[in-house]
């Protein structure tokens, strides 16, 4: 970390993602001395690990669908997924995304740090072994996916990972019947992967518009997409060939990777220990109307770590 030239700041931002961003800018920009902590790379979940890298994928799927639908309509074959071509195309929009983050922060006149932060008082936080102290804390670390407590749940992936994937699998099974799920499973999809969606319930895509969840099924269904609802994972296995994932209804499923997407959880690491006097449950830290913490008013949640109405990136 960069250690700061002082430890007493009117503002300590812990996180540096969206809401971080929206947050710290007119904050600087009204002359207020203003930390910015993150201990993953700057930038947050929606420009490293989701919205934005994202697009670059559904994108190509929506091309490779909209080409299939055109053949014989003036379109003579429907194009095929270059993969690896497609991966390097995304990592070259990433490529020190963050590093210039970090280094506009601090141009701007926020101190950055890129460390573990801990609310160690009320008022206070450890960063690398030092101590800072602010009038008003807030939280933005966001959320971080939920994690299945299954034998052979180190054999299951997250969302991260499939991003990242520098070849595809043939066989991928997507844990949930969520957003997620559903983009991914399209994009796997039409790049030409055998694709699995497993709902432990007997609804997907809650909270949508059901009409529009029965025109996504037909679709999914129509390109060979199988979702199978009321399923639940009981056990994932790593054989020679694969995996070997087994339900509670015990069916038997064989995939190259697994994805889990089952939801999002706050991040609240950073509370740690307890010590920030900062109510908070499962939902997120608990806030007024006002997003101020209502056990500590110095600390302020936004964005998904906040118990206070639907997550951010969705919104």
């Amino acid at each position: 970390m960069r250690s700061p030239t002082d430890s007493h700041f009117d503002v300590i931002i812990i996180g540096s993602g969206t809401s971080a961003y929206y947050c710290a800018t007119p904050l600087i920009e009204a002359g207020k001395k203003v930390a910015m902590i993150d201990e993953r790379p700057f930038g947050g979940t929606c420009a490293l690990r989701g919205c934005q890298p994202k697009k670059y994928l559904v994108a190509n799927a929506d091309a490779v669908a909209m080409a299939r639908h055109l053949v014989g309509k003036g379109i003579v074959e429907a194009p095929k997924t270059d993969w690896k071509a497609l991966q390097a195309l995304k990592n070259q929009f990433l490529e020190g995304r963050s590093e210039e983050d970090f280094e506009d922060w601090r141009e701007a006149g926020a101190t950055a740090i890129l460390a573990r932060a801990r609310l160690v008082a009320e008022d206070a936080v450890e960063v690398g072994g030092q101590r800072l102290t602010a009038d008003r804390i807030v939280l933005a670390t966001g959320g971080s996916p939920t994690k299945m407590d299954v034998p052979g749940k180190e054999f299951i992936g997250i969302s991260d990972d499939f991003l990242d994937l520098p070849e595809l699998p043939e066989r991928i099974v997507f844990v949930g019947g969520g957003y997620i799920s559903f983009e991914f499973a399209f994009v796997a999809a039409y790049a030409g992967a055998k694709v699995t969606i497993l709902q432990r319930s007997d609804h997907v895509l809650k909270g949508f518009e059901q009409e529009m969840v029965g025109i996504v099924l037909e679709a999914a269904r129509e390109l060979g997409i199988d979702v199978r609802m009321g399923e639940e994972i009981a056990r994932v296995d790593k054989e020679r060939g694969g995996l070997k994932i087994t339900t509670k209804k015990d069916s038997m499923i064989e995939a190259d990777l697994a994805i889990e997407a089952i939801g999002r959880l706050p991040n609240l690491s950073v509370l740690e220990g307890d010590k920030g006097n900062v109510a908070h449950s499962r939902k997120g830290v608990e806030v007024n109307e006002f997003l101020q913490s209502v056990s500590n008013p110095r600390v302020f949640a936004i964005g998904d770590c906040a118990a206070s109405g639907p997550a951010l990136a969705p919104v």
